[in-house]
């Protein structure tokens, strides 16, 4: 479901943690640019949350990510990895519910066979996560 209209990108880091990890920005974009190359697309915007938790629904680049996308001034948006959207599955499930009402493409670099329509691969890494996150807190 490639459109004319722009593809940008989203890029999540919560900790400078996760920075020392080797999942800092700079990592997530190099992925995503990686991603947009073999995909023989063009990223012309790159929104940035630094220092955002993935469970906190009012993000600033995200807020800027949806009203571009409201504006119709987004086509496709390409996500490092699925838990950069969000760590919440109703979160994330509501963004995807969003991003399909508004005719935005959902490209995820980590799956690079996912596919919009059909969920299910999603949803089963979101319960995988939500279930190693649970595990890491005990």
């Amino acid at each position: 479901m490639r459109s004319d209209r722009p593809v940008v990108a989203y890029c999540r880091v919560s900790t400078l943690e996760q920075k020392r990890r080797g999942y800092g920005i700079d990592i997530q974009v190099r992925d995503v640019e990686a991603f947009a190359e073999r995909q023989r697309l063009l990223i012309v915007r790159f929104y940035r949350d630094e220092a955002e938790s993935g469970i906190k629904e009012d993000r600033r680049q995200l807020r800027r990510l949806l009203r571009d996308c409201r504006a119709g001034r987004v086509g496709s948006v390409i996500l490092p990895s699925l838990d950069r959207l969000s760590r919440d599955v109703r979160i994330a499930e509501n963004l995807f519910h969003e991003f399909e009402t508004l005719g935005i493409e959902i490209l995820i670099a980590d799956m690079p066979t996912y596919n919009g329509r059909d969920r299910k691969d999603v949803l089963v890494r979101q319960i995988r996560e939500a279930i190693a996150e649970e595990n890491r807190k005990e």
